[in-house]
């Protein structure tokens, strides 16, 4: 029965998938961006939710979150998390129950309807050539996340290869830090057996996305600062290795 349901969906997926993808990506950005324009980027970033959400659904991946009861509907976060996939992204902005930004490459934003939909909803471009404009990206994302609306970081700079995590950079701790704003340790599992990376091939699946309790970063040196790093980095290992 495996077997049969394995081959219809790689049917579906190489001959209906790849239309459906690109359509739906179209409609998901023009919403997001008339939206944005009309009633602000809330509600072009319900869209971008929305749009992330119908991703899963159309590579038949379920979602599971734990762990809503830690958060606060009034407080901003820096989100931490595993970075196995790119389902990791869909999984997150979809499911989490957040209004979301996104620190991203500023070449992401060059793609046609994605890019101009991403800048209207106010995600925030960074420019990794250029270090002098970190401070304008701080300033950037300390106007966007107030009054709930959050940020999510993939620590580890890349998604893993094997599967197992690797470590953490500080740039979302510094975000954090600098912005005064909790950080909130997510474990994503099972996006890697999905769609591993280096291929483009996806397998039909269940994601939990595990939310731990928020964690205030006390940090006034840089030894402190890695502690705290190695802490998150070990909470979310501890919580992937369970059950």
């Amino acid at each position: 029965m495996k077997s049969v349901s394995n081959f219809l969906f790689a049917i579906y997926f190489y001959t209906l998938y790849f239309p459906l993808a690109i359509s739906w990506m179209v409609i998901g950005a023009t919403l997001a961006m008339v939206f944005a324009l009309l009633f602000g980027q809330r509600a072009g970033s319900f869209w971008g939710r929305v749009w992330a959400a119908g991703t899963c659904v159309l590579t038949f991946v379920r979602v599971t979150v734990t762990g809503k009861e830690y958060l606060s509907k009034s407080q901003s976060y820096v989100f931490v998390a595993n970075h196995s996939s790119s389902f990791d992204i869909y999984s997150m902005y979809g499911f989490l129950g957040r209004d979301i930004r996104w620190m991203m490459k500023k070449e992401l934003f060059r793609i046609p309807f994605l890019g101009q939909a991403c800048k209207l909803v106010g995600h925030i471009s960074v420019d990794r050539s250029n270090p002098l404009k970190a401070a304008e990206t701080l300033k950037i994302a300390q106007k966007n996340l107030q009054n709930g609306t959050s940020v999510v970081f993939f620590p580890e700079g890349s998604r893993t290869r094997t599967g197992k995590m690797s470590a953490f950079k500080r740039g979302a701790f510094i975000t954090a830090q600098e912005i005064g704003l909790p950080v909130v340790p997510v474990a994503i599992k099972g996006a890697f057996d999905i769609m591993r990376p280096g291929t483009r091939i996806i397998k039909p699946g269940h994601i939990y996305l595990h939310i731990q309790p928020p964690y205030e970063l006390k940090s006034s040196s840089k030894e402190e600062m890695q502690a705290d790093v190695n802490h998150v980095h070990d909470i979310i290992e501890n919580r992937l290795n369970q059950s």
